[in-house]
């Protein structure tokens, strides 16, 4: 059976990131750049290593903030914290093979990888997917571009399947003219847009965690005439998510960061045509592992349909995201 990953990302190495910048590191630093892929050639064995020992402390993670169901101030603190803990791992896997890895293990046929300039360049994403056809390449465009809207269009041409926008990441009220320009491309286009969701207060990462709120999106869903994916389902209020894929035909949302009852009580209330499995990857290392033994758990306790199954894990975003 067919599953999709509809939410991860995968970083650059250090030194594909160098070379992708080439033209602005001074020259004497240039010959560094055949030392850094030695050393990371040389420590990756090192670096498998070290990411199977942290998996007790990953598990642990997901399972905290599955069990924290108080969202009172103090518990949204601590959930933050796991994330912020947990984003750490990214520094054992989070590359192209760390994700053909995690990946195979889990029976991901494809995933769709989602650009962060500049840490993750829309570039480097279109090329990934060219290379390889299991990564389904979505554009995320920075305010400082000062064309935004044809570039938005140039990556259309060169195969990008959704436009990301995340308004807590780049502290941007939801009204701003750089938003509202790239929208109307993504409607004359009929491009979908995934919307970040989830306040996290995460400090640096996310300039205004308060913009994560799904609230703020609202006014977009009737006004652009294309499809919405409310990424991670709000995070900590997912029935903000659910209550907005029920009042709008064009907004969908994904089970990343979500627990087995939140995503059970969504199909419930929604159906399993709006919502598509995603993982968030390589936020908290296996959280790959851990989002489709969720959704395997439900299929198994028969809490879901074989064909719910099928819809969230395949299906929904083959014709979401006009896959082959």
């Amino acid at each position: 059976m067919e599953i999709i990953d509809t939410h991860c990302h995968v970083y650059p190495a250090l030194s594909y990131f160098l070379k992708e910048n080439i033209a602005h590191i001074p020259s004497p630093l240039l010959g560094l750049i055949p030392k850094i892929e030695k050393l990371e050639s040389d420590h990756r064995m090192k670096k498998e290593l070290l990411y199977s020992m942290a998996k007790p402390l990953l598990n642990f993670i997901h399972k905290a903030q599955s069990n924290f169901n108080d969202n009172s101030g103090d518990y949204l603190f601590a959930k933050d914290q796991l994330f912020r803990v947990g984003s750490l791992t990214t520094i054992l896997s989070s590359t192209i093979n760390d994700l053909k890895t995690e990946m195979m293990l889990s029976n991901i046929s494809k995933s769709i990888v989602i650009a962060h300039p500049p840490l993750i360049t829309n570039d480097f994403i279109l090329e990934l997917a060219k290379r390889d056809k299991r990564f389904i390449p979505v554009v995320n465009i920075p305010r400082s571009i000062a064309d935004a809207p044809n570039l938005l269009r140039n990556y259309i041409v060169r195969g990008a399947k959704a436009l990301k926008i995340h308004a807590t990441a780049d502290g941007i009220d939801t009204m701003d003219k750089h938003y509202l320009s790239l929208l109307e491309i993504a409607a004359e286009f009929s491009l979908p847009v995934i919307i970040h969701t989830g306040a996290l207060e995460i400090a640096p990462f996310y300039q205004e965690p308060d913009l994560g709120h799904a609230e703020h999106f609202e006014s977009w869903f009737h006004n652009y005439n294309t499809n919405f994916v409310l990424a991670h389902m709000n995070i900590h209020f997912p029935q903000v998510a659910v209550d907005f894929c029920k009042k709008y035909k064009n907004v969908y949302t994904d089970t990343s960061w979500q627990s087995e009852e939140n995503i059970l009580s969504a199909i419930n209330q929604i159906g399993a045509e709006k919502i598509m499995f995603g993982t968030d990857w390589p936020i908290i290392g296996n959280n790959i592992e851990v989002s489709i033994g969720r959704l395997n758990s439900l299929s198994e306790k028969e809490l879901i349909s074989k064909e719910q199954f099928e819809m969230v894990a395949s299906t929904n975003a083959k014709k979401l995201f006009n896959l082959d």
